[in-house]
């Protein structure tokens, strides 16, 4: 986590208390809103592990310390004014929510990085979810290098001579299974999408 200057933050605004927004790191979901003063602050810094202060109970604590949906904090980004916080996350299973949701907002929106994370659980819940075609293909090397073959020559045609609609159907395919490579062979979406942050220098 880089380093963050603790005496320009702006406490005094809501009476030593600072907000904490908590996003996942690896699909930008927002997780949680919850309040920090600077014991908690310092402590998610010390200990790499996101702490709040309760409003209610009127002390400090960590999350998921008793549920075990513990917070890693990864990075944190003050706001232009120096009295928010935004910290990059990342959400042990899954749950950020004391009532066991995804997290604390009801929301469910698709995106890559969802597909993702689902494409993990599957690869590493094979016995549970061993049917799935998703399953098949983590299985199966090379049947997922076949079809993203496949599916990439498929986009091209399309391209060539089959117009939008399957231009965006075939891309579709090719997606989720550049998704299940990337999951079979260990590698996190997120490192693919530094590589390219890293060429735009």
């Amino acid at each position: 986590m880089k380093q963050l200057d603790v005496s320009k933050l702006d406490f005094k605004k809501l009476g030593g208390l600072i907000p904490a927004i908590a996003q996942n790191a690896e699909t930008g979901e927002v997780l949680t809103l919850a309040f920090m003063d600077e014991p908690a602050l310092r402590k998610t810094i010390e200990t790499g592990y996101m702490n709040y202060y309760s409003r209610t109970r009127k002390k400090l604590w960590k999350k998921g310390e008793e549920s075990g949906n513990v917070q890693k904090a990864l990075e944190v980004y003050p706001d232009c004014d120096s009295d928010t916080l935004l910290f990059m996350v990342e959400q042990a299973h899954d749950i950020a929510c004391h009532d066991g949701t995804r997290n604390c907002f009801r929301t469910d929106r698709f995106s890559l990085e969802r597909l993702f994370q689902i494409i993990k659980e599957r690869r590493d819940n094979p016995k549970k979810l061993s049917l799935s075609y998703t399953s098949k293909l983590l299985k199966d090397k090379t049947l997922m290098r076949e079809k993203i073959m496949e599916e990439a020559g498929e986009v091209v045609k399309a391209s060539v001579k089959e117009g939008m609609e399957r231009i965006i159907y075939e891309a579709g395919d090719l997606l989720y299974h550049l998704l299940v490579l990337l999951a079979g062979e260990g590698i996190e979406l997120r490192e693919v999408i530094e590589e390219l942050a890293r060429r735009r220098k």
